[in-house]
């Protein structure tokens, strides 16, 4: 009887040091996005103008934290399993585009980007390229090798879309 209270107890300490260190984390990290050098030039978002939009914002969770360089941010779509979501960053101007690396959540739902599609649009809005999420990640790298890109979007069919951030490579 003894051995099972000691089991117990271990597991009962494992278990509130395991929450204490959850608690611990600050609300948002500042991590830098994941980047790979030799596959172009990364955007600067913020020097060309660059702006974000979605379908609908979760409180606080904006469209244009997706843009922010932080991964521990994230912007979320309001409406739960809604039809017809999308987020889209506008690149004021038409780049021609070698990839573009989306970052997901981290903290959880990475499984929510799954049958989504990553389109790059024209000025025109004309889909130029569209690449499905096809799998479970926490980071997706898309060959585009596109010119003349001005949108890029992330199109969902039904549910949420939540992530950490979408970085734009060109040429």
């Amino acid at each position: 009887m003894s051995y099972l209270l000691a089991v117990i107890a271990v597991i009962a300490a494992v278990l509130f040091l395991m929450l204490l260190r959850k608690d611990a984390r600050p609300a948002s990290t500042t991590q830098k996005p994941f980047s790979w050098t030799g596959i172009g030039r990364q955007l600067d978002y913020s020097a060309i103008g660059a702006t974000a939009r979605q379908v609908s914002d979760w409180p606080g969770l904006l469209a244009e934290n997706c843009l922010d360089k932080d991964l521990g941010s994230i912007c979320h779509t309001l409406t739960p399993d809604a039809t017809g979501l999308w987020w889209e960053v506008d690149l004021q101007n038409a780049y021609d585009v070698k990839r573009v690396l989306v970052q997901n959540r981290r903290d959880c739902c990475a499984e929510r980007i799954v049958g989504a599609q990553l389109q790059v649009l024209s000025s025109e809005r004309k889909l130029l390229k569209a690449v499905t999420f096809d799998a479970q990640q926490m980071t997706y790298s898309f060959p585009i090798e596109i010119r003349d890109v001005r949108f890029v979007r992330i199109q969902l069919a039904r549910g949420i879309i939540n992530l950490a951030e979408v970085v734009t490579y060109v040429m």
